[in-house]
């Protein structure tokens, strides 16, 4: 790898700070605030919990807390510098990721200009997935691992060995994934013995490979992270949980359709530059490729480890074949485009970047406001998505239903769920006997959740649960009791609902329900849901 020029440290730079700000993301996501509220659990109580805590209905379950260390470090972030600090940490991890996939793209002989390119246009589609989850860490040290065993592969140094296994055992303590991070290792190992070119670097990377394995069981949860995924799988298959669904359940998205085709296209390239191209015939590359392409047809989840295995060995074979059209282009011709580009990139992030750190369109942000400025006690009914905010806010005064963790709950809390969302037998059991439910806060959003709760929501109606808050996010239904009375009187929507259609609201009914959408528009002025609302009732009546 030759030393960079001063334009291309320049355009180095200006490429790495588009993708920190492309990754630069709005919080939106429930369960990043249970590993922030886990952190600061470990931090304060200097111990890490091994049952939870977090739930009424599951209380003193066993849990793996299998991403401790991931989760200490977003709450000392967070602690120091708040939202925006905590997303601008995660963006710089983001940052590291692609500059380690961008180093080794120049390492192995790739040309600089394409590896720009090819490391903005192969990791565009995985920017979104860059928040505050222990899957960021898992990205960063994949990379670097990668890193490591290529440049082990052409200089057989100790220093790599060292980093690789340190890379392993911290790995073990950020998330159960830990398992991929062995199978490269033992990978490379089986690769580097089939070609016998350099025993003495097999037996070392061997050694390295048993300590690393050695090294993953030094962590709070030893064994049970190489499980894991047999716990969850009851509680993932029930509750069909989207991220953990192969990728061909989603092809019909565009953008997954879009990522379908350029992985196939680009598998196929690199299968015939890697194994049937005699000049640059390498079996480790293309197997570790095709390998991990292998991953997001497992969960969806994974498809954003495909584009920091395959930019780099893209580069290279696109550098290779297009050697002679490159070498027509001068650099200062290739600075420029990229320059442009680069400006073209900021001035279209400069419209999208996020305004606010917490998207509150989809966070129960304003309901858990309004909840504590009302003293709405629980215990209280909540859907699996919201979980994770909720116990960021209320814990320890209060207790979730269901949250992200999946290991925690067993096929009998997920069954209660059903009962009691479906209106099954058994509901007035579960509600008024088993959990005292007093409130249930729940999202309506998008279409397929909105259909999914309608029994429960129907239920609650004919039961005479008032509905007294209503947002973009989420609703709530209260108890009818004496001690909600207040909160009824002053709060309740008599005449509108988000599951009752404004067309549809009686004449003799028009004047109220204009009311009490004047009511839901000066609560929540920028809610979209409202402004809809009103239009269709504007137009009907």
């Amino acid at each position: 790898m030759s030393k960079l020029t001063t334009s291309q440290k320049l355009l180095t730079f200006l490429f790495l700070g588009i993708i920190f700000l492309y990754c630069f993301n709005q919080l939106k996501e429930s369960d990043a605030f249970y590993h922030l509220k886990t952190g600061q659990l470990i931090w304060e109580q200097k111990s890490i919990p091994h049952a939870d805590i977090f739930s009424y209905s599951a209380y003193g379950a066993p849990w793996v807390t299998h991403e401790w260390l991931a989760e200490v470090i977003f709450y000392l972030v967070h602690k120091l510098s708040g939202f925006w600090g905590l997303i601008g940490f995660v963006a710089f991890i983001a940052l590291l990721t692609y500059y380690a996939v961008f180093r080794l793209a120049l390492k192995i002989g790739a040309n600089f200009y394409l590896a720009i390119l090819f490391l903005f246009f192969f990791g565009y589609s995985t920017f979104k997935f860059w928040f505050p989850r222990p899957h960021i860490f898992v990205y960063l040290l994949f990379a670097i691992l990668i890193f490591l065993l290529e440049n082990y592969r052409r200089q057989p140094k100790t220093r790599y060995l060292w980093l690789i296994a340190l890379d392993i055992w911290f790995w073990a303590n950020i998330n159960a994934s830990v398992i991929l991070g062995l199978s490269i290792l033992i990978f490379y190992l089986i690769g580097k013995s089939l070609t016998g070119d350099d025993k003495k670097g097999v037996i070392n990377l061997g050694f390295t490979t048993g300590a690393a394995i050695l090294l993953s069981f030094i962590n709070p949860n030893t064994y049970k992270i190489f499980v894991y995924s047999i716990y969850i799988q009851p509680t993932i298959r029930t509750l069909k949980i989207s991220e953990w669904q192969s990728i061909i359940s989603f092809w019909r998205q565009t953008e997954i359709f879009v990522f379908l085709v350029q992985m196939v296209l680009a598998d196929v390239f690199l299968a015939w530059y890697f194994f049937l191209r005699k000049k640059s015939n390498d079996l480790i590359a293309g197997g570790l490729i095709i390998g991990i392409s292998i991953l997001p047809f497992i969960s969806l989840r994974h498809y954003a480890f495909w584009p920091l295995i395959a930019i780099a060995p893209l580069a290279l074979a696109a550098s290779d074949i297009l050697k002679r059209t490159i070498n027509r282009i001068s650099s200062r011709q290739s600075a420029i485009i990229l320059s442009l580009l680069g400006l073209i990139l900021l001035g279209t992030r400069a419209v999208t970047f996020p305004r606010s750190p917490l998207n509150k369109s989809l966070l129960p942000v304003q309901a858990a406001d309004f909840i504590e400025t009302n003293h709405l006690q629980g215990p209280f009914f909540n859907l699996y998505n919201e979980g994770g905010y909720l116990i960021w806010r209320f814990w320890p005064k209060e207790r979730v239903f269901i949250d992200g963790r999946s290991e925690v709950y067993t096929q009998k809390q997920i069954e209660e769920i059903f009962t009691i969302v479906g209106n099954l037998q058994d509901w007035d059991k579960l509600i008024n006997e088993k959990y005292h439910i007093n409130y249930f806060i729940l999202a309506y959003s998008p279409e397929p959740l909105t259909k999914s709760i309608r029994p429960l929501v129907l239920r609650l109606m004919e039961d005479d649960w008032p509905l007294i808050y209503w947002d973009d996010a989420v609703i709530i239904f209260v108890r009818n009791c004496p001690k909600t009375q207040t909160l009824i009187e002053k709060y309740q929507f008599r005449y509108i609902s988000p599951f009752k259609n404004p067309s549809t609201i009686p004449a003799i009914e028009a004047k109220s329900a204009a009311q009490e959408i004047r009511t839901l528009l000066k609560r929540s002025p920028q809610s979209l849901v409202a402004q809809d609302y009103a239009r269709l009732f504007l137009s009907s009546h």
